[in-house]
């Protein structure tokens, strides 16, 4: 194994487990709060441990073998993009290596200005155009599309809308009456000259209303006014003709005791987090929950070994990561070419803890949506 440390001969050689116990003297690296990609989201490169799981270059998740850690007092090297609006930029070693679109592995010194990387892409909500991973829509105009594909959404701009409308008539600053005349006004004259709205003549003329006047139709209109009387009604749950799934309330007669006994298993504490049921009631407005592991809907079955507590925060938590290790098996992760507009050379202020990873079989990471390469020293095999 070459290698540059003091007091050490240029080509010595190394048996393996010689070698993994000189490599974290100095490996290539990242300041502490550069994150990285895992299942259960960014984490700081710092906070991961071996056997934590990160996402590679290959776009699957795979586990951490070891942790590198060592002070760092010489030059850093920043890489910047921009691209419309979007911006971003990671600090690193000189000898970092990253990922470029042609499956080339170069150091952060050898990039310029100008030169393509890759980096984690999202899709756009709007119109699945590849984007940043931090960003959800690609521009303000895809925001505004997708808004209005939500049936809420357009329901409480409508209200915001017809409130406002209303203050005005009240105030006296929308005069309703002249509005109408001008609408009316307008209407007639349009009439007069042979250009009525041509839409709206082909609507009335081409309309079919027989649709409403089948039988069925007018059995759902005879049922929806029985009220009370009707064979449905106050029918929730699975007991509906129409319920599609959903979340069940109703979980036995023993629910409750079962609900205690869970809670004194496991010690009064989330199996996620550790936090109290005194300290979730407080912190985060709820106590601790009973949940099952698999979907009662699925498996209707409230015996212990099926449940766990949890407290409010984490089941959404875990079901994100879910979502995670799901759009892995789907190989649903992607990557974009990105430009770097500036690659700066800078000296720190002071000295750095710098961290880095050693990642099973694919060595490599996502660390600040950049793809980087595990840095590992490269030796040479002998007999000995």
């Amino acid at each position: 194994m070459s290698d540059s440390l003091p007091g050490t001969k240029i080509g010595k050689k190394f048996t393996l487990d010689e070698a993994r116990a000189v490599i974290p003297v100095h490996p290539n690296c990242f300041p502490a709060h550069v994150p990285v990609f895992t299942p259960e989201g960014w984490k700081k490169i710092s906070q991961l441990q071996a056997g934590d799981k990160v996402l590679t270059h290959r776009l699957r998740f795979r586990k951490v073998v070891r942790t590198f850690t060592h002070e760092y007092d010489g030059p850093m090297i920043r890489l910047a993009y921009h691209r419309s609006d979007w911006r971003g930029d990671v600090a690193c070693t000189p000898n970092h290596r990253f990922l470029t679109p042609q499956d080339e592995w170069k150091e952060a010194r050898e990039l310029r200005a100008g030169d393509a990387v890759l980096l984690l892409a999202n899709r756009c909500g709007a119109c699945e155009k590849p984007i940043p991973y931090w960003r959800s829509f690609c521009s303000k105009r895809c925001v505004a599309t997708a808004e209005w594909r939500d049936p809420k959404h357009k329901r409480l701009v409508s209200e915001k809308a017809r409130a406002q409308m209303l203050r005005e008539y009240a105030e006296g600053t929308r005069d309703g009456r002249a509005i109408l005349q001008k609408a009316h006004a307008a209407v007639r004259r349009m009439v007069a000259l042979g250009i009525f709205p041509e839409h709206l003549r082909r609507y009335w003329e081409t309309h079919d209303r027989s649709e409403a006047m089948t039988p069925e139709a007018r059995e759902k209109v005879r049922q929806a006014k029985l009220g009370a009387k009707n064979w449905m009604y106050g029918r929730k749950g699975p007991l509906h003709h129409l319920w599609r799934g959903g979340k069940v309330k109703y979980r036995g007669k023993d629910w409750a005791k079962t609900c205690r006994a869970v809670k004194e298993r496991d010690g009064f504490r989330c199996t996620t987090c550790g936090i109290a049921e005194d300290e979730s009631a407080r912190s985060l407005g709820a106590p601790l929950q009973v949940h099952h592991l698999i979907p009662f809907r699925v498996k209707p079955v409230n015996e212990a070994q099926w449940l766990t507590t949890l407290c409010p925060r984490c089941p959404a938590q875990m079901e994100r990561v879910t979502d995670r290790l799901l759009y892995n098996d789907l190989h649903e992760y992607r990557t974009m070419e990105v430009r770097l507009v500036e690659v700066e050379s800078f000296q720190p202020k002071r000295t750095l803890r710098v961290y880095n990873l050693e990642v099973e079989e694919d060595e490599s990471y996502i660390a600040r949506g950049f793809v980087a390469h595990n840095c590992r020293c490269t030796w040479i095999v002998g007999e000995s």
